[in-house]
């Protein structure tokens, strides 16, 4: 059974007037992600596979160097979608996420509903694991990490699960069994 490492990715540099998804990695996150990549030396990864947004390739690229590995580009495994919706206080984001958690299947937080943005990133869950490698790792977003893993069965609320994230984080899927690495 192949082993799938979902690696939530590092810290931003945020920016209030730029949409989060359009976010940089800060300098912390650089180093934060480069220290993760000495946890996961004990798998046996081909590449590390990215969502497209650029905290999440510099996540990946810091990672993906420690490990001497390439980095490969899939934006279904991006955030779930929600670039009108504009820099919020954190308890505007906490709402935004549970009403988004509550309401799988409307479209309350942002433009795609969490079922929409569950079946794009299953999608390049498969399309990794049609490679045949043991191990995937995998670095995105923890909204979408949460909706993913709470479809999976692998996480029963998904919002605390989310709020329990951190910058960065990995999560193992191994069969039916789910490790925290961080």
């Amino acid at each position: 059974m192949t082993r799938v490492v979902l690696i939530r990715h590092a810290m931003p540099r945020i920016e209030e007037g730029v949409p989060a998804a359009d976010w940089t990695l800060s300098p912390e996150g650089v180093a934060a992600a480069a220290a993760l990549a000495a946890q996961l030396t004990r798998f046996d990864f081909r590449a590390i596979a990215s969502s497209g947004e650029p905290k999440a390739v510099g996540t990946a690229t810091a990672i993906a160097q420690a490990l001497k590995l390439p980095v490969e580009i899939d934006d279904d495994f991006a955030e779930t979608s929600r670039r009108t919706v504009g820099f919020l206080t954190r308890a505007q984001i906490d709402s935004g996420i549970r009403r988004l958690f509550e309401n799988p299947s409307e479209i309350v937080y942002g433009e795609e509903s969490a079922d929409a943005a569950c079946a794009r990133f299953a999608a390049a869950i498969e399309r990794q694991l049609q490679k045949g490698a043991d191990d995937i790792a995998v670095v995105t977003h923890g909204t979408i990490l949460s909706v993913y893993l709470g479809r999976t069965g692998a996480v029963a609320d998904v919002f605390a699960f989310w709020k329990s994230l951190k910058l960065p984080d990995a999560i193992l899927l191994d069969g039916a069994s789910v490790e925290r690495l961080v």
